[in-house]
């Protein structure tokens, strides 16, 4: 019996980490959401395949590009804004706003990835 009660206490305990690493977690990705997408590239992935269509290279002045994968051949340039309280990265000019993408901003994994939805199967991601 003594061994079943030091197991079941065991389990408890580390129920009760998980759910506390995971709550670290989350208040981590918020924090993170708060302060907006971190400069750099972003892999583009259009559809529900593997496939990687494209980069987008996030800029401090708020100028984004835009290259084709695997070539990387330039394709464009634009303007764009982080709205902190909408979560979303505003395009302002060039392809992204050209083609009315969305741009819902999420951080996950204690901030280690940072995910802009653009479209029902579009997204930009850093730190995969």
């Amino acid at each position: 019996m003594a061994a079943i009660a030091t197991m079941r206490r065991g389990v408890a305990r580390t129920a009760v980490l998980a759910l506390l690493a995971a709550a670290s977690l989350a208040a981590a990705d918020d924090a993170a959401a708060q302060e907006g997408p971190r400069l750099g590239e972003y892999k583009l992935r259009q559809g529900t395949g593997e496939v990687w269509t494209g980069t987008i290279v996030l800029k401090g002045d708020g100028v984004y590009e835009l290259y084709d994968m695997p070539t990387r051949n330039f394709r464009g340039r634009g303007n764009y804004r982080y709205d902190a309280a909408a979560a979303r990265v505003r395009w302002l000019s060039g392809i992204n706003y050209e083609m009315g993408r969305g741009g819902t901003f999420t951080v996950q994994q204690g901030g280690r990835i940072h995910r802009i939805t653009m479209g029902v199967v579009t997204y930009a991601i850093n730190g995969e």
